[in-house]
């Protein structure tokens, strides 16, 4: 039988590589079938769902979430929440197609960043249907010979990469022991393939990474390496990395960082996923 994805979110570099993998694997797959006005997500769900999902004599076996809106500050009424119940009614109305949602790994409890909290209060919301897949994601890391994208919008990691490159040094947090995690765009593309293509995983929640548990200091120096370089690490005080970070790339890097300091994998399914699937490294 055919196998029909609904796959919410465009123009992100996640999808964008899922799409190619789609055709190859023989995945039909569809999308929203307009950008949602954040207005229209306080219909009620069949008029929503009706304007932005059905495909007309499509029935769908998947609904892969990515979508993930950024701009709302509401806690209550949140954009993020408002999608995460159309979503549900849509996978009741299609005989309980899967739902796939793109978390986070920050979404922990402890975790005040609201970006975290969106991810974990949408969660909450798919876990109450019949049948889901929560994929909390490290920071996701596309490679290429150059240079690494990744973090918000891929411009973090990639401009650090940049930095690496053309100074060869890097200021590291305190002593550099944080956790930090990642994995890679292909080996989660891929995993999510594995999930359509063998139905397994269902009704959990599954921390996706690199399988290496790293401190912050590793992972800047597989950066480097990557990008064959041996840079000098500068070790500096966390408030003052925030402080240098936010005038070297960008304001939202320094809420990476903040998050760094409480990363945490609370599920950790590695061994059963390296039984389905390759996860690579840098």
């Amino acid at each position: 039988m055919n196998k029909n994805v609904l796959l919410l979110g465009k123009n992100n570099f996640l999808t964008a590589d899922l799409t190619n993998k789609f055709k190859k694997n023989k995945i039909n797959y569809y999308s929203e079938n307009t950008r949602i006005d954040i207005g229209d997500l306080y219909l009620i769900s069949e008029l929503f769902c009706e304007k932005y999902f059905y495909h007309k004599g499509i029935n769908f076996q998947y609904i892969l979430v990515t979508i993930h809106f950024h701009n709302d500050q509401k806690l209550k009424n949140n954009s993020n929440i408002l999608l995460a119940k159309h979503v549900k009614h849509f996978s009741k109305i299609n005989e309980n197609a899967k739902i796939i949602y793109i978390s986070s790994i920050q979404a922990c409890k402890g975790n005040l960043n609201k970006y975290a909290i969106d991810k974990l209060n949408s969660e909450e919301i798919y876990t109450k249907s019949k049948n889901f897949l929560i994929i909390r994601p490290s920071t996701i890391l596309n490679k290429n010979e150059n240079l690494i994208h990744g973090g918000f919008r891929g411009k973090t990691i990639m401009n650090v990469s940049k930095f690496i490159k053309k100074y060869n040094f890097f200021p590291i947090p305190d002593k550099g022991e944080y956790l930090h995690t990642y994995c890679i765009l292909n080996s989660l593309s891929n995993f999510i393939i594995a999930t359509i293509n063998n139905e397994i995983f269902k009704n959990e929640k599954i921390n996706f990474f690199s399988g290496e548990y790293l401190s912050y200091k590793e992972f800047i120096r597989k950066i480097a390496n990557h990008l064959n370089k041996k840079p000098k690490f500068i070790f500096i005080p966390v408030k003052v990395f925030k402080i240098l970070l936010s005038i070297l790339f960008m304001k939202k890097a320094v809420k990476q960082v903040e998050n760094l300091l409480i990363e945490k994998i609370e599920y950790d399914k590695t061994k059963e996923i390296k039984k389905i699937i390759n996860l690579e490294t840098l």
